[in-house]
């Protein structure tokens, strides 16, 4: 059964699931007594859903035993419990955001003339405002919805006279312009890193994009300097001083004191940022060390900070997401083949037995054979490397090309010539019948299946030309290239050590 609620269903966590039974069970919140039936028949097959041999028409008679079954009535049914957990979904984020809850509940004071109970409501919230965690975007709107309170409690209880009041009204008003556009500097800052990452990673677009435009139409240099001035001293002063130095980082990226700079104050910031923040800043200086790492070609300075700045991730723990429990999948990939880029064997052996559960336990098992097969693939273990590949579930796994790549690998290293041909002729076959990759990415693939296929031509035919071909396919956007590099370098290698031999015999 392919339907909304069970996909919702699915991404509850055991708690989740005994509190969203309590929502359902209520009928203020759930007033539908067949939605409520339909969860607790549903639950039961928590987490993975296997439901072999059950259909609609099965649960409509537990459900309602004495109605006759009505297949559109079923569908309406599931559609009302999606929309159901949706509102629970809805509810348990809402219980997260104290600051709107806050605000909601300010405006029904005010709406009542309950004076006094906004005036403990503000107080509160602004403490709360205080506390680094909540220094995220959501801070300078809950913020500024603070101060537009503020300045409305003002001005209903308090005495329109005297200069204390302007300057207090004047004061409130002041604040809610550094948040209006602290929210403005923060995010755009933002915005403008992603708009250089894209740029450089593909073909800017013919006309300049509208946040281009306003790059140039405001000296942000400027603008975002006034900010670590005026906020110096008080509780946003980290939050603009780690984007200065990261505005610069990435409009500048050629001088590379930038980076180390925006790593310095990164470092010197992190009892101070919020982890969310601290985070989004690690993944920024991996982000530009792989941008690098690209310009240099081959293994660069940048490598080993990549490798350093991918460590901290690991052990200070910023690899989790705040909205999940464990490592990205492609975090934890990309780790692993950098510990192995720079042959830190060990470390990628430590990541494997030490952050096995981190992982995602539907990518769990997969992932775990996928790093294994890399690390003795690396470490020259060619038979348990195809071992572990083979016992990967293609069909349940995103990395299948991967996967297919180092096979292929694997099999030119062991000289299976067998294995060989065949395992071409299956990427040949999965690659023309995908439809996931994008043109780009199939290209890849598809030059590095031409490239191991002449490798493959060249070791047995002894035909040493056709090395050309593949130097001119390292050109382009191709996988494993270093490995490509090492392997053109050896057939060279042993064609001149060849006639080397037959010239002195």
């Amino acid at each position: 059964m392919n339907y909304k609620a069970i996909e919702i269903l699915k991404s509850l966590t055991k708690s989740e699931l005994s509190d969203c039974a309590t929502f359902m069970n209520s009928a203020y919140t759930n007033p539908s007594p067949k939605v409520a039936a339909l969860f607790s028949k549903l639950v039961v097959y928590h987490p993975e859903f296997q439901m072999d041999g059950v259909t609609e028409e099965s649960l409509s008679k537990e459900i309602a035993p004495h109605l006759k079954y009505n297949r559109s009535s079923m569908k309406n049914l599931f559609a009302d419990l999606a929309e159901a957990l949706d509102a629970y979904l809805i509810s348990i984020n809402l219980a997260k955001k104290i600051p709107i809850k806050w605000d909601l509940l300010r405006e029904e004071y005010f709406r009542r003339d309950l004076w006094k109970l906004m005036e403990k409501n503000i107080k509160t919230a602004e403490k709360y405002l205080q506390n680094p965690e909540s220094f995220g975007a959501d801070h300078f709107l809950d913020s500024s919805n603070l101060l537009v309170d503020k300045c409305n409690w003002l001005a209903v209880t308090k005495l329109k006279s005297g200069g204390n009041y302007a300057n207090e009204f004047n004061t409130f008003l002041d604040e809610r312009a550094m948040y209006i556009a602290g929210f403005f500097v923060k995010e755009l800052v933002r915005q403008y890193e992603n708009v250089l990452t894209v740029n450089r990673t593909f073909s800017p677009p013919p006309q300049k994009s509208f946040t281009e435009k306003l790059f140039e139409a405001i000296d942000f240099e400027s603008l975002i300097k006034l900010f670590v001035r005026e906020a110096k001293g008080s509780h946003l002063s980290a939050t603009f001083e780690i984007h200065e130095a990261m505005f610069k980082c990435f409009s500048d990226t050629g001088d590379e004191a930038n980076y180390f700079r925006y790593k310095k104050v990164l470092m010197k910031l992190l009892g101070i940022l919020n982890s969310h923040d601290v985070r989004f800043h690690l993944i920024r200086l991996v982000k530009y060390c792989m941008n690098k790492i690209d310009e240099h070609g081959g293994i660069s300075t940048f490598d080993r900070e990549l490798f350093n700045v991918y460590k901290f991730i690991l052990e200070k723990g910023y690899y989790k997401p705040g909205v999940a429990a464990h490592i990205p999948v492609e975090l934890y990939r990309t780790i692993i083949l950098q510990s192995l880029k720079l042959k830190e064997f060990g470390y990628a052996r430590y990541i494997i037995e030490n952050f096995r559960n981190e992982i995602p336990a539907d990518k769990r098992d997969n992932m775990d054979l996928y790093a294994r097969a890399l690390l003795c693939f690396h470490s020259n273990q060619y038979d348990e490397a195809m071992e572990n590949c083979q016992k990967v579930k293609l069909n349940h796994f995103l990395l299948k090309f991967e996967i297919k790549d180092l096979m292929l690998m694997t099999a030119y290293e062991k000289g299976l010539d067998g294995t060989m041909r065949s395992l071409l002729d299956t990427y040949r076959h999965l690659l023309r019948n995908d439809s996931t990759l994008s043109k780009k990415e199939k290209a890849k693939y598809r030059n590095f299946l031409t490239a191991v296929s002449k490798l493959y031509s060249v070791r047995n035919s002894g035909n040493i030309s056709e090395c050309a071909e593949i130097e001119r396919l390292l050109e382009n956007d191709i996988s494993n290239k270093v490995w490509l590099i090492e392997k053109v370098k050896e057939l060279n290698s042993a064609a001149k050590r060849k006639k080397t031999n037959r010239i002195k015999r």
